[in-house]
């Protein structure tokens, strides 16, 4: 059986973390040293992720490149099997507005999961708003939203992953349908202002959904994949899933390449798409970012060395917050490669 060419994508693994937090990582937790070493025993070379936003960087990798913001929500759209018929999609994503001094800052709310009673007043009101310019929301119970459109207006909008403790003011819509798409924006904060499932998260110390994003909009593309990259996705990210129904090409969850060992049961091109670690804001955030770090390590990096220096893997890439990390299993004999602890390799951006 041949070795597998394995490419992992792992937003977050390496921040960015703020200087001061990163010099009080605890770095020696199950995982940590086997990361830490496929991290010193690798070659390094830039990438974009904190640029283009973990969904440009993954439909890349499946779809290709393309000119401008990748249509990634019609995708995702299918990945959640979510139909929008022939309409134009954009991720309709939660987000938390904060006022800073004179400006808003644009944050991740978390997790949102609201019942279907909980969500009725927001979607009648917004659809009493908005039917009449034919847009309608729809709210997939993961809690990802999306926003179908009867045309595709003209304009481009980064990815919120992207944007996360910047002012919005800097990164609003841009293009000759933005004004009215910023009205839109102004308009769902202010029914959002005094929903009921907004004081319900607050009472039970959550973050309230103050806004929507909208992003990735495009209409699905049913030409096929000329050349795919990869032969199976393992991934639990909608996004990827819709990318290989896109591509005809098999989606398993994640979890199945570690207990299956499908890195060498799966075809010789996979990729990995592990989950995301939290973004860090604060010093509350940061302990929940340490804590999902501790999980991938322990779940990710003893597996990848073993499969590493069975030969099981004949060529690693391990992409994060900015930067990829190739390895050979003659990578791990490159002992002239300084070994370094975790906390060296947190990206400071």
């Amino acid at each position: 059986m041949s070795a597998a060419m394995l490419h992992v994508v792992a937003p977050g693994l390496l921040g960015p973390v703020p200087a001061e937090a990163a010099s009080t990582l605890y770095s020696a937790g199950p995982g940590h040293a086997e990361i830490s070493f496929l991290l010193s025993r690798s070659r390094r070379s830039a990438r974009g992720l904190p640029r283009q936003g973990v969904a440009e960087r993954l439909f890349e990798l499946l779809r290709g490149s393309v000119e401008g913001m990748a249509p990634v929500a019609p995708y995702r759209a299918l990945g959640d099997g979510v139909t929008v018929g022939r309409r134009a999609v954009f991720c309709a994503d939660p987000v938390r507005l904060v006022p800073d001094r004179d400006q808003l800052r644009l944050f991740d709310p978390g997790p949102v999961h609201l019942s279907h009673a909980d969500l009725a007043p927001f979607l009648e009101a917004f659809h009493q708003h908005f039917a009449a310019d034919g847009l309608e929301l729809r709210c997939h119970q993961s809690g990802r939203w999306y926003l179908l459109a009867e045309s595709m207006p003209r304009l481009t909008v980064q990815p919120p992953d992207t944007l996360y403790g910047t002012s919005i003011g800097s990164c609003l819509p841009q293009g000759p349908d933005a004004a009215a798409w910023i009205q839109l924006l102004n308009a769902v904060q202010m029914l959002l202002h005094d929903m009921p499932f907004n004081r319900e998260r607050e009472s039970a110390g959550l973050p309230p959904v103050t806004g929507l994003w909208f992003w990735g909009g495009g209409e699905m593309d049913s030409s096929p994949v000329a050349h795919p990259c990869f032969d199976r996705i393992y991934s639990d990210d909608p996004l990827a899933r819709g990318l290989a129904a896109s591509a005809d090409l098999i989606c398993e969850p994640a979890s199945a390449w570690h207990s299956d060992h499908a890195a060498v049961a799966g075809g010789d091109r996979q990729l990995l798409l592990t989950p995301a670690l939290p973004a860090v804001e604060d010093a509350e955030s940061f302990q929940h970012w340490h804590r999902a770090l501790d999980a991938w390590c322990q779940t990710w990096g003893p597996p990848l060395l073993q499969q590493l220096r069975q030969a099981a893997i004949k060529r690693l890439t391990l992409e994060t917050s900015g930067h990829q990390f190739r390895l050979s299993p003659l990578s791990l004999r490159a002992i002239w490669r300084r070994r370094r602890r975790l906390p060296h390799w947190l990206l400071r951006q």
